[in-house]
């Protein structure tokens, strides 16, 4: 098993490599890289893994480790600081995305309600490895904008456990969805209105938060494209 475990380990940080390479050369992130070489060697790509579980586990630790040392370079008082966005950007953010995306399903795609809801649910939260690791490659955590994606992305971590819990409602909630040919117009309506706001960039979240967060000191927040 050990033999094996070692043969995927030097299989992936070769793969990588190459991958990695190419990616360099195109000027796409190196966390782009290693999504790739994961969807290669896994068991839905060209299966050249023996040890998939063990591996698996070996990734969960990463993320772990990988999260503990970005949380070394914030102290509890700097976190603290950023309640007021934690509070305001993430409950923008979370909410306006759950409805967004509902009504986008709804009125679209004529799904019920529940599986509206659900993708919703999918929609709003984010990996909060992948995008710290992406703004500390940057540079970006300790600017205004890196804050408010942080305080983003700790809300996303506490609401989360409400999202599980109200799963199984979701599941056993009536599946029946709405009829929008009875109601012309609102298909149309919902659908572009939602479309816009769905299309917002991440960083106008940052702003807005920082706008209600910080008021007339927000100016500065909106000097980053």
């Amino acid at each position: 098993m050990e033999i094996k475990l070692l043969q995927d380990i030097a299989i992936i940080f070769g793969l990588a490599i190459l991958v990695l390479q190419v990616c360099h050369r195109i000027k796409l992130p190196a966390i782009i890289g290693f999504l790739v070489t994961g969807a290669l060697v896994g068991p839905h790509g060209l299966h050249l893994l023996k040890s998939v579980h063990e591996v698996e586990l070996l990734a969960e630790i990463g993320v772990v480790l990988l999260l503990f040392t970005i949380g070394l370079e914030f102290s509890l008082k700097e976190l603290f600081r950023l309640k007021r966005q934690v509070l305001i950007g993430g409950s923008l953010q979370v909410f306006l995305t759950i409805i967004v995306t509902t009504l986008i399903f709804i009125f679209g795609f004529d799904l019920p309600v529940n599986r509206s809801v659900f993708i919703g649910f999918l929609m709003a939260l984010s990996s909060t490895a992948i995008v710290l690791r992406l703004y500390q490659e940057r540079a970006e955590l300790d600017s205004p904008h890196g804050e408010n994606i942080l305080a983003i992305l700790i809300f996303q971590d506490v609401i989360v456990v409400l999202l599980m819990l109200l799963t199984p409602f979701l599941a056993g909630a009536g599946g029946e969805g709405f009829d929008a040919r009875r109601r012309p117009g609102a298909p149309t309506t919902a659908v572009a209105s939602a479309s816009v706001l769905s299309c917002l960039p991440p960083v106008t979240w940052c702003r807005m938060s920082c706008f209600w967060s910080h008021g007339r000191e927000a100016e500065r927040c909106f000097c980053f494209p």
